[in-house]
């Protein structure tokens, strides 16, 4: 068997006007972080964009791509419960 490891931390996303509560996860082998609504590509707003990125700068995180969990709710047509 053969068991793959890689790191994952998980941030508090600090400041977030939409909540106060709102986590980020960054994966640093692949430099990907995940988020739920403070961006999206598709959107046509993103009123929590600017502090996703100062959260990003600020931990000085290298991010190639941002997943946002709401694409992947479209992705696999989740309605949420």
């Amino acid at each position: 068997m053969t068991v793959i490891t890689q790191a994952v931390v998980a941030y508090h996303l600090a400041g977030n006007p939409h909540s106060d509560t709102m986590p980020m996860v960054y994966i640093p082998r692949d430099r990907l972080l995940v988020e739920v609504d403070a961006f999206s590509e598709a959107s046509a707003a993103h009123p929590y964009a600017a502090n996703l990125l100062e959260n990003i700068q600020k931990r000085h995180l290298r991010v190639d791509r941002i997943v946002p969990l709401s694409a992947l709710e479209k992705a696999v047509g989740a309605k949420g419960n």
